[in-house]
């Protein structure tokens, strides 16, 4: 299920990673949507003019961004970004790990087989900048992994729609979730009520060839329902919001936006099939959301916030999941055999995470030298 860890990170150390990316990046390129009922429009701004943008935001005409790779792609402040991206790992890292490991990074007991992937295809960190009123895509997410989200500033409401037999996942063992966990989860049934289609994600080149074509690894589900649809008028304003935090406490707000995050009537779905089973939470700024494979989720801004999302690959519970997900999409294969250490049913717990996403890839390299150029 999903878990919200509250005070992962203090707000010294949120406001000082916010500083070091504002820094570091505020001139890098980034996409800008404008969504309004007409439509969505994109806007190509420096990522802080978009972060002056949010404070104009409001429901029916918000801005959002979701920018992904961009505390990868700075070489001129390597030093300064890596010391960003340590610290969220670290964050990250620790509650995945037992007391076993966490004195030693270099000895943890479930690592994140991700880091261990080429370069070209391994997922990245995504900075998200979302205004009053913004809403991300209603989606579950790309390989199966397990995501995870950390807000540096704001809040934001989280709303998951829970596999129909999400229980049967809690009361099965870690071999079986690795061999029957889609099928036990009865996510489809929610991908049919909420007519999803398949977006691609991760491509991976390994030649990094402009002349070849790239290799589709990995596709999420998103639909075009809203968890927030419909927005009630005693829903109070970004400012409203900092007006109780200001002449009350930030506790009072905090509560303010609770209410509403559990109130359907407040910000209403426009698909009554899932509306009486959703799952809210309020992540305020320092906190952690984990979110499992197959829960369906879609955040809202009350007020700007600022966060960043990534995912991991564990060995007990995801990295089954993963490369079976990373084996569907590629397809079926005439005359190139799967290696058996990629067909495992009980879990990778004690295989070496190197040892088996090379070959991983080595017998995706072969898959994309067979397809026709």
């Amino acid at each position: 299920t999903p878990v919200i860890v509250e005070g992962a990170l203090s707000s010294t150390q949120c406001g000082a990673l916010c500083d070091t990316i504002v820094a570091e990046c505020g001139s890098s390129p980034i996409d800008l949507q404008r969504k309004r009922s007409a439509g969505t429009d994109i806007y190509p701004v420096t990522l802080e003019q978009g972060l002056n943008f949010l404070m104009s935001s409001k429901h029916g005409d918000s801005v959002f961004a979701f920018c992904e790779g961009l505390l990868q792609q700075h070489s001129d402040s390597e030093e300064a970004l890596e010391i960003v991206r340590s610290v969220l790992r670290q964050r990250r890292e620790h509650i995945f790990q037992t007391s076993n490991s966490q004195q030693n990074d270099q000895a943890m007991d479930d690592p994140d087989w991700f880091e261990y992937f080429p370069i070209g295809a391994k997922p990245s960190d995504c900075l998200i900048l979302a205004g009053e009123g913004a809403s991300s895509t209603l989606h579950r997410d790309p390989f199966e992994w397990t995501g995870t989200s950390i807000c540096l500033e704001g809040s934001k409401i989280w709303r998951f729609a829970p596999p129909p037999r999400a229980k049967n996942l809690q009361e099965m063992s870690v071999e079986d979730t690795c061999i029957r966990y889609r099928h036990q989860s009865g996510v489809h049934e929610i991908d049919e009520v909420l007519n999803a289609y398949r977006l691609d994600s991760v491509a991976w080149d390994e030649d990094k060839d402009e002349d070849t074509d790239s290799f589709t690894l990995s596709a999420g589900w998103q639909s075009d329902f809203s968890f927030y649809d419909n927005r009630h008028k005693s829903v109070p304003t970004a400012r409203e919001l900092a007006d109780i935090e200001y002449e009350q406490s930030e506790t009072k707000k905090v509560e303010v936006i609770n209410e509403i995050a559990t109130d359907p009537h407040k910000l209403r779905p426009n698909t009554k099939e899932v509306a009486n089973q959703l799952w809210s939470g309020v992540q305020k700024s320092g906190d952690l959301i984990v979110i499992p494979a197959y829960w369906w989720h879609q955040t809202y801004a009350l007020e700007p916030s600022l966060a960043v999302a990534s995912q991991r690959c564990g060995a007990a519970r995801d990295a089954s999941r993963v490369i079976d997900h990373i084996l569907g999409t590629v397809g079926d294969t005439e005359g190139i055999n799967i290696p058996s250490i990629l067909t495992k049913t009980d879990g990778y717990q004690n295989e070496n995470p190197q040892d088996v996403v090379d070959e991983l890839f080595s017998y995706l390299a072969k898959v994309k030298q067979s397809l026709p150029k």
